[in-house]
């Protein structure tokens, strides 16, 4: 039980820092001339999921419509998403990309490489990956716990 636990504040700590990821990215993807970050956001899954955008692996996976995607996801599979943007949020610094379009398709080439990356080690396609729960009922029992400890 105990690693149970462990496992599921690593999952906590790791949905956390890829939130966090994920507004860098959208800084940096304005900074580059992005005005439509769904359409911007989606070419990311796209590449990753071999084609298919947020809500396509939601149905896959029956994550229910008002669920993020991101809070049904275990480690592995955020880890991946992780990688992803942090690679795409360098990529569009490092080469100075400007443009919706071209900043989208940097998106979605850096979401297919980290696709191609899992298949070349023998990864399991993110898409195959099985649903886990909402990791916002694991954070809501994380911070009535602590405001016990603290009374």
């Amino acid at each position: 039980m105990e690693q149970a636990l462990t496992d599921e504040q690593r999952r906590l700590h790791l949905r956390d820092h890829v939130k966090d990821a994920n507004k860098k990215l959208s800084g940096a993807a304005h900074s580059a001339g992005v005005k439509r970050f769904a359409i911007f956001h989606d070419a990311g899954y796209k590449g990753l999921y071999g084609g298919m955008g947020q809500m396509d692996i939601k149905r896959i996976k029956g994550i229910p419509e008002q669920e993020d995607l991101l809070d049904c996801i275990d480690r592995e599979e955020l880890a991946a998403n992780e990688f992803r943007i942090t690679q795409t949020e360098a990529k569009l610094k490092r080469e100075g990309i400007q443009g919706e379009e071209k900043a989208t398709q940097a998106h979605f080439s850096v979401g297919r490489r980290v696709r191609s990356a899992i298949e070349e080690i023998k990864g399991i396609m993110p898409e195959k990956l099985p649903r886990v729960p909402s990791i916002k009922k694991l954070a809501d029992k994380q911070n009535k716990d602590s405001k016990q400890l603290k009374q």
